[in-house]
């Protein structure tokens, strides 16, 4: 059966938040109302990095490119349906977040600034399913992009990366994405952790002075993540593979900041004041409150390297400010995707993990399956990419 249909970008905001009305019914959990679910979205979607295309910095960085920044909304509509209305043949949706990534091609050392689109809020309408809009939607939005990528020679457009983190496994294979699973890791024994390895090293190394972070109060340290990812990414060119990173930037980490604290009011009076903890050298660990699963995410860890080779007992003192603030916060476990806090960089970290922690909790299957999709002049490359950083900051 041939689909008439038609895909759209779509700004008028009666029909944004008809669409988050709509895929509340499935993300809106036993928390919020399918109403406060899209009060919670048109939020995020006011959000500094949901309105990048409006800043400033980012008009004088790149100049007419800025206008495809920020969060973007696509529906799908069935032209076979009655148009009754602005929404009345809508079928399914979807959104995306284009940010700033970094990325160098194969053949060549420089780091180039890169669109970065990550998919998200893919949606088929509850009386719609089972005639395969989401695949054409999703079919129609890549075409969206080719053609913006092959439009021009400019590296920020040619060379832009498009990703989502699945919740239907390898669906999105048949649409040209490859997988990149991290595993995730979900820990309870925090009392035992504490003991073994925070206090372990706090007992001989001594406890430096902390400062905590509050909502946007940290620019310096995420320029300290700046220069240390484009420092990973110049040591892995061997000039073989397409290299990609998302940029960090204040405004992604204010975005969970904003999640955060929205449905912070379902479960505590307080709003929440502290998203993270740093050392006087700038090492440093950022977090979630993930209110409905009731954890703690470790969004980003950076510990700045030293010759006296201190930088697990750096990080044990950070991870004991996030266990303080799991209790503080009567969340029941961290939570954390592998990538994030490598076993070959926290080796000890890990061995202790594995002895005070169930198996069951470890490396386990990430529900949120990364997955990336280069332009089309980068396709031949496809199978040889390297995604840096690949953790929850970057999730949509």
């Amino acid at each position: 059966m041939t689909l008439m249909v038609k895909f759209e970008l779509v700004e008028d905001p009666e029909v944004i938040r008809f669409t988050h009305i709509e895929n509340g019914l499935a993300w809106s959990s036993d928390v919020l109302t399918r109403e406060e679910y899209a009060d919670r979205e048109h939020i995020l979607g006011q959000s500094e990095v949901g309105q990048l295309h409006r800043c400033d910095e980012h008009a004088a960085r790149f100049e007419s490119n800025a206008k495809h920044l920020g969060i973007r909304y696509f529906v799908l509509k069935d032209l076979s349906l009655p148009e009754t209305s602005s929404t009345s043949q809508i079928v399914a949706s979807c959104e995306t977040l284009n940010r700033v990534g970094w990325a160098i091609v194969p053949g060549t050392s420089d780091v180039v600034s890169v669109l970065s689109v990550c998919i998200g809020g893919v949606f088929t309408l509850k009386d719609h399913r089972g005639r395969g809009y989401a695949k054409k939607m999703i079919d129609l939005l890549n075409d969206h992009y080719d053609s913006l990528a092959e439009s021009t020679e400019d590296p920020f457009l040619k060379y832009m990366v498009v990703f989502l983190y699945s919740e239907v496994g390898e669906y999105y294979a048949k649409m040209g994405y490859k997988s990149y699973h991290d595993p995730l890791y979900e820990v309870f024994a925090l009392d035992a952790l504490e003991k073994r390895y925070c206090d372990a090293v706090v007992a001989t190394a001594g406890s430096p002075e902390i400062r905590t972070l509050g909502y946007d109060d940290y620019e310096d340290l995420v320029e300290r993540q700046r220069q240390q990812f484009k420092k990973k990414m110049v040591q892995a060119n061997d000039g073989s593979k397409f290299i990609f990173t998302l940029e960090p930037t204040l405004s992604i980490y204010k975005w969970f900041e904003d999640r955060d604290i929205f449905l912070s009011k379902k479960f505590q009076d307080e709003k929440p004041e502290r998203f993270g903890a740093t050392l006087p050298d700038g090492s440093h660990i950022v977090w979630h409150h993930s209110w409905i699963a009731r954890s703690l995410y470790i969004l980003k860890v950076h510990v700045d390297p030293s010759q006296d080779g201190s930088e697990e007992d750096k990080f044990a003192v950070l991870l004991k400010e996030a266990i303080k603030e799991c209790r503080a916060s009567t969340l029941q476990f961290l939570e954390f995707w592998q990538d994030e806090i490598p076993g070959e960089k926290f080796p000890k970290f890990h061995t202790t993990l594995r002895l005070v922690e169930s198996g069951h909790n470890l490396a386990k299957s990430n529900g949120s399956l990364s997955a990336i999709r280069l332009s089309p002049a980068c396709q031949r490359e496809k199978n040889e990419c390297l995604w840096l950083n690949n953790t929850k900051f970057c999730w949509f």
